[in-house]
């Protein structure tokens, strides 16, 4: 029994009583976050603030005490004080160069009144751990820092002292974004860092013009933010310098009006990645270096001289800015209009429902009339035939040569990988109206990893036969008074791969007269006759019709299968009867 029972008869209440020591998560006030950034901060709880409805908390890595009620409380884990020695200094305990700073705090004016003006000078010494060594001879004394969580009326970048001794040992950080304004002391060399800093106006992507401009209106500060660029073992590459305004003085209706900018969902990413997967494209990742800069800015905006490059001759004038500097609310929307513009005058079309997708259509041609419907890639082909610099080649008369066997195994030197997928790929995209090109693009789609000359000649015979038939195309005719029907047809090869002799099937959809369904692929088992590929190809046929009724098996003879085109390369005159069969014909 306590006391408290024992006195008021009842149990105490101790649900409000918290773990001591144990992870805190704070609610990060600072204004202006981004959207990405960490709403909550990991701290330490220590304690409950007197008269006052809010906890003490200690933040490890800046060595402050914050008082506030906005906190969430993990009573599960504690802090790793391990590798703490070091926290306040950045060197080794005992180095002669070390120092200790103290930070004053300003309390919490919603949750503490009465009280303003009083400020916590915390010995955490008295509390946990001491984090330095004792014997560290005293440094002069160094101006206080306020509480990241108090409201910050002075703008002034925080200043950081440090030996310079300790300046290669000290910055150890992966990443960081210290924007410490004129005090870079936390990289190796201020040598580094001076190479990177240049003034505005040098680069044309930073300023477009600079002016010095008297005027009567509030101008904007500026700060440099420094940053370690590392390589993907870890070492550092290079030390960037960049120049932002502070942002978080601008006035809505003044220096900025709208600032939203699209931004892809990660939904939208997936499902390209996933369908360039699906039909073999290649994906390219490109980087605008120093996007925002690119944007032009509709609003006047005026900013202070760049620290460190005053001119002592016009320290009174201030710069106009023509384009966008990091930290403006408005730069990634300018950005944004910028990039729009450049991908519209390229063809590309933004996507109604996602704004941050483009598309350019590389277009098929459709002419329709009352009597019929064509669909044609003509000038999708052409493309190709100059991406391939076969524009001015001599025509074939069919896609590849007959009784072509090509292997894996060839003895001819390799290719350019990269330009022997481009093509390919583009010419897999003209396929879905030219049913005539689906073996010979399916059978050289097989060599794609690692191409060799041979299989380019495969390629080139395929783009000679485009350029002699780039104006063909699928004809869809009406005939009165007849009931169109689905006709299916089904043919293969048997043992057609001469790497791992499986076959091919090749299957094609009628609705009347016009194919509306086809397909070349290889089987997926090893047949063991070639009515067994024959079955597998049904199979197939089966799987894609299984939508019918009923599926309704007639036997067709050799001469009638139009799958045959499907399967294997043909000679001229039978390719050319099968290709006006499934409705290949000149468009007009």
């Amino acid at each position: 029994m306590t006391p408290y029972e024992a006195w008021f008869g009842k149990k105490p209440v101790v649900h409000h009583l918290r773990t001591f020591g144990c992870i805190v998560y704070v609610k990060n006030t600072k204004p202006n976050l981004k959207k990405l950034k960490d709403r909550g901060q990991r701290m330490v709880f220590i304690g409950y603030e007197k008269g006052a409805k809010a906890c003490r908390v200690y933040d490890p890595t800046t060595g402050k005490v914050v008082i506030t009620r906005d906190v969430v409380f993990d009573e599960g884990t504690q802090w790793d004080w391990s590798g703490m020695e070091n926290l306040e200094t950045g060197s080794d305990a005992g180095s002669g160069d070390s120092f200790t700073v103290e930070y004053p705090v300003k309390e919490n004016r919603r949750a503490i009144e009465g009280k303003e003006g009083q400020e916590h000078t915390p010995s955490i010494q008295s509390q946990l751990e001491p984090l330095v060594d004792e014997n560290i001879e005293e440094e002069e004394p160094i101006t206080p820092v306020v509480a990241q969580f108090a409201p910050a009326a002075d703008p002034s970048p925080i200043q950081f002292v440090s030996p310079p001794s300790n300046i290669d040992e000290n910055f150890d950080a992966d990443h960081a974004h210290p924007d410490y304004g004129e005090s870079p002391v936390r990289f190796r060399t201020l040598d580094d860092i001076i190479g990177q800093v240049t003034p505005p106006g040098q680069a044309a992507r930073d300023l477009d013009r600079v002016e010095l401009l008297a005027v009567n209106r509030q101008a904007l500060g500026l700060k440099w933010v420094f940053k370690v660029k590392r390589d993907e073992k870890g070492a550092v590459v290079r030390h960037k310098a960049r120049l932002v305004v502070k942002g978080y003085f601008q006035q809505q209706g003044i220096d900025y009006d709208e600032v939203f900018a699209p931004v892809a969902r990660m939904e939208a990413i997936r499902l390209l990645v996933s369908l360039a997967t699906h039909e073999g494209w290649e994906v390219h990742h490109m980087d605008v270096k120093s996007a925002f800069l690119n944007g032009e800015l509709k609003e006047e905006v005026f900013v202070e001289q760049p620290p460190g490059f005053l001119d002592p001759n016009n320290d009174h004038k201030v710069f106009k800015l023509h384009k966008a500097l990091y930290g403006l609310h408005q730069a990634p929307r300018v950005w944004n209009h910028k990039l729009d513009e450049s991908l519209i005058s390229l063809g590309f079309k933004r996507s109604p429902s996602e704004h941050a997708i483009y598309f350019k259509e590389e277009g098929i041609e459709v002419k329709q009339s009352t009597e019929s419907i064509s669909l044609c890639q003509k000038d999708y082909a052409r493309k190709i035939l100059e991406k391939a610099g076969m524009a001015g080649y001599n025509a074939c008369q069919t896609p590849m040569v007959p009784r072509l066997k090509l292997t894996k195994e060839s003895g001819s030197p390799l290719v350019d990988a990269t330009l022997y997928r481009s093509i390919v790929g583009s010419l897999r995209y003209l396929v879905h109206t030219r049913p005539d090109l689906a073996f010979s693009v399916g059978y050289v789609s097989r060599f794609m990893e690692e191409p060799h000359e041979d299989h380019m000649a495969a390629v080139k015979q395929i783009l000679r036969y485009v350029a002699g038939t780039k104006d063909k195309g699928l004809f869809y005719g009406r005939k009165k008074g007849t009931e169109p029907m689905l006709t299916r047809f089904s043919d293969s090869d048997h043992a057609g791969n001469v790497d791992s002799r499986k076959s091919t099937s090749g299957i094609i959809f009628f609705l009347g007269d016009g194919a509306v369904l086809w397909q070349s692929v290889k089987q997926r088992i090893v047949a063991n006759s070639s009515w067994e590929a024959e079955y597998i190809a049904a199979a197939t046929v089966a799987c894609q019709a299984i939508w019918l009724i009923r599926i309704e098996v007639k036997f067709v003879s050799t001469a009638d299968q139009l799958g045959d085109i499907l399967t294997k390369p043909l000679g001229r005159l039978k390719f050319q009867e099968l290709r006006d069969k499934i409705g290949i014909c000149q468009m007009d």
